[in-house]
């Protein structure tokens, strides 16, 4: 990872799943590199789209990460389930970075990781993001609206 130039490891899995046979890595071993280490796990049942506060809070603990840098760094999204987990949110993290549709996204991922986005929910997720905005109200809208709706 380091060769790579990442410097950021986002682990979207939990300790221990289903299917795992031994729990995930320590990730304070990561810190002895120089990385930063970012757990942001959600329950993956059979290619789940993460919750709207799960992705509007990885999002800007990402961002206020970059801002802290000199210069952009990799990051490296990974989930241990294989059902489309750290694909989807890698995605929405260039979505917000780089203002491109979730389509153009979707494409990306289907000829960089065939396979990677691997339900319809995901694949029409992605494909309801017109661009950064777009993603912002979605992700945005959840979280506001349970803080102020009023009745």
């Amino acid at each position: 990872l380091k060769d790579a130039g990442v410097q950021t490891v986002v682990r979207l899995n939990y300790l221990q799943e289903p299917g795992m046979t031994q729990p995930s890595y320590d990730a304070s071993k990561l810190s002895e590199f120089g990385m930063r280490h970012i757990d942001s796990p959600f329950e993956d049942v059979k290619g789940a789209v993460p919750p709207m506060e799960l992705i509007a809070k990885l999002l800007d603990t990402l961002t206020q990460a970059e801002a802290n840098t000199a210069s952009k760094e990799a990051i490296c999204f990974h989930c241990k389930g294989g059902f489309g987990r750290s694909v989807l949110l890698a995605c929405c993290f260039v979505i917000l970075e780089l203002d491109v549709s979730g389509s153009a996204m979707l494409g990306w991922a289907r000829v960089a990781r065939p396979g990677a986005i691997t339900t319809p929910r995901q694949e029409a997720f992605l494909a309801s993001i017109a661009g950064r905005e777009d993603l912002r109200k979605k992700i945005y809208a959840s979280a506001t609206a349970a803080c102020c709706t009023l009745q």
